[in-house]
C-alpha cells in the first residue's frame, strides 16, 4: 500500500514539474531572449549552489558553526581557493575531500591529546 502511495506521488510530483516547465521552454526555445534577461539568468546556478551549500557547510546542531572545528568550513575554504588559483573543478574536488580527511584526523589528534 505504501509503495503505490510512494509511487503515485512520485508520478505526480514528475508530472508536476513537466507541466509546469513546459510552456517556458516551448516559448524560449522558438525565441531569443532579451540581452539584459539572459544575463540575470547567468546567476541563477551560482546563486541556487551558494543557497545550498552555505547552509550545510556554516550551520552545525541548528547553530552557525564559524570555527577551526567546523572541519566543512575549513574544507570548503580549501576548495574555494583551490578552484580560484587552478581554475580545475575535478583537482578541486579532490583537494577538498582530502582537506576534508586531513583536517577530521588534525582534529581526532588534537582531542586525543
Amino acid at each position: 500500500m505504501d509503495s503505490t502511495r510512494y509511487l503515485l506521488i512520485l508520478v505526480g510530483m514528475v508530472a508536476a514539474t513537466y507541466v509546469s516547465r513546459l510552456p517556458m521552454l516551448y516559448f524560449a526555445g522558438r525565441r531569443d531572449l532579451p540581452g539584459p534577461l539572459t544575463r540575470v539568468l547567468q546567476y541563477v546556478p551560482p546563486a541556487v549552489l551558494i543557497a545550498i551549500t552555505v547552509p550545510a557547510v556554516l550551520i552545525q546542531d541548528d547553530q552557525v558553526n564559524i570555527s577551526f572545528s567546523n572541519e566543512y568550513l575549513i574544507a570548503s575554504l580549501v576548495t574555494v581557493t583551490f578552484a580560484w588559483l587552478t581554475k580545475r573543478m575535478l583537482l578541486s574536488i579532490v583537494a577538498g575531500m582530502l582537506a576534508l580527511w586531513g583536517w577530521r584526523f588534525v582534529l581526532t589528534l588534537l582531542s586525543a591529546a
